[in-house]
């Protein structure tokens, strides 16, 4: 019996998640702060025209009731479109939440309505892209799951300058949480086991 039991802690101690790293833009720039570029912020490259900014600025200067979850957001600045993120160690990208650039909670002339994001491997082969609608009143997760990314190309939706959009909560190197469905057959096959080990054992 202590074989049995010291066998189920072993089976039940493997690994069945990988946490994701996630990486926020309100310790970099947070409440009425505004236009600090992001440079080599949290290990990656960014691109020149990639900024932060904070809550109380965004909403205050704009009008808008809502912010980043981590208190403040990146955003392309100028409302460049082909911003980028670069890494020198290949990152699983899984995804990050976005918002359009708005003003009091809706599009402006300004806002970008959606955002592309394009991936690329460390031989600039694009690897897989991503992408999707914004909305001017609250941040969404926007999922990717692309591996093996070494660039990040990001584009608003004109193609060209004047469009913002903003970001938080860029997510990395997590893998997909096994459904309910494959914890109750992993769980069924340690009881499996389980039986098979005590006829074993009374045997």
């Amino acid at each position: 019996m202590r074989k049995l039991g010291l066998l189920a802690l072993v089976v039940l101690a493997l690994p069945i998640f990988s946490y994701a790293t996630v990486l926020t833009f309100g310790p970099l720039c947070g409440g009425s702060c505004v236009g600090t570029a992001l440079g080599t912020y949290g290990g990656f490259t960014w691109s020149g025209d990639m900024y932060a900014v904070g809550n109380t600025y965004y909403d205050s200067t704009y009008g808008n009731t809502y912010g980043a979850p981590s208190g403040g957001a990146a955003y392309n600045g100028f409302g460049d479109d082909g911003t980028t993120l670069t890494s020198a160690t290949p990152f699983t990208f899984n995804g990050a939440d976005f918002s359009s650039w708005a003003e009091f909670d809706a599009y402006a002339s300004f806002s970008s309505t959606s955002i592309l994001i394009d991936a690329y491997d460390a031989s600039s082969n694009l690897i897989g892209f991503c992408g999707g609608g914004l909305s001017p009143s609250s941040y969404n997760f926007l999922t990717c799951n692309i591996p093996n990314v070494s660039m990040l190309v990001f584009h608003n939706d004109i193609g060209t300058a004047g469009h913002w959009w903003l970001m938080d909560d860029f997510t990395y190197n997590g893998t997909t949480t096994p459904e309910p469905g494959t914890l109750l057959m992993f769980g069924s096959g340690i009881v499996g086991l389980a039986g098979i080990l005590r006829r074993k054992i009374n045997l």
